[in-house]
């Protein structure tokens, strides 16, 4: 998925944003999840681009870990780059590899989208507000805030995408290497996502049978293992992308808008 988005993505105007055909979703993630061979290129680079939000979302303690939550986000109240850039790698290394791994792709594959903006209407802003409710995990014990709280995770995913070079130390994404690099990586991508999705599976088949236990007793299903995700982002994410044109009292654009 990382190695198509790579290639195509920063040719689609409003990738990330622009919603997919929800049956095409869903039949794509059931094949994944049932482990059959599938040709992404034969599918929508928007639909590819969706079940990749769904799949981050929905790793266990998320890509950006859960238990460090509190200091991503202190990350966005250092007052320099140079300060943030280098709290942010305190953090990196402290996580799993597998977690390091898919953090340097992935943000890889949203620098080269950002780079080509002009073509696709997706600048860092833009891809921060779509991407930050998939990567940025709250720890279950924590309620999300509307107003200061959501803005610094939009703050930290775009700071991402914006230093992704400084950050990782990557002097090989240049606009001529960009595809290469994740090329070159194929395979500790494929061993990234299917460690993933091995994890993902045994906290489901854990899940399963919690509700199971609970629906027994006459209880009702916790609501977050039956609540649709919101596809899009953030609640109100149409507030976020656009924030100049709804204090000027216009119409905010749908999914489905142009830039």
């Amino acid at each position: 998925m990382l190695s198509l988005l790579n290639e195509n993505g920063p040719d689609v105007e409003g990738i990330f944003r622009k919603s997919a055909n929800a049956a095409s979703c869903q039949t794509l993630k059931e094949k994944l999840d049932l482990g059959k061979d599938v040709n992404l290129r034969e599918e929508s680079i928007l639909v590819v681009a969706s079940v990749l939000k769904d799949f981050l979302r929905n790793i266990p303690g998320g890509v950006f870990p859960s238990s460090l939550y509190d200091k991503w986000l202190a990350v966005t109240d250092e007052e320099n780059e140079k300060e943030r850039i280098s709290a942010i790698q305190s953090l990196l290394e402290q996580l799993p590899t597998p977690n390091l791994v898919l953090l340097r792709q992935l943000f890889q594959v949203l620098h080269s989208i950002e780079r080509h903006s002009s073509t696709n209407c997706m600048t860092s802003y833009n891809l921060s507000v779509c991407i930050a409710p998939s990567v940025v995990s709250l720890p279950s014990s924590h309620k999300l805030g509307l107003g200061n709280e959501v803005s610094k995770q939009i703050s930290l995913v775009q700071f991402f995408i914006e230093n992704f070079q400084k950050i990782f130390e990557d002097n090989t994404s240049t606009l001529s290497g960009e595809s290469s690099v994740i090329s070159n990586n194929r395979e500790e991508i494929s061993d990234t996502f299917n460690y993933f999705l091995d994890l993902s599976a045994a906290q489901d088949e854990e899940e399963s049978c919690v509700s199971e236990r609970t629906h027994s007793k006459g209880d009702a299903v916790p609501q977050h293992l039956s609540a649709a995700p919101h596809e899009g982002g953030f609640p109100g994410e149409r507030r976020f992308l656009y924030p100049e044109k709804e204090k000027q009292g216009k119409r905010i654009p749908t999914h489905s808008d142009s830039c």
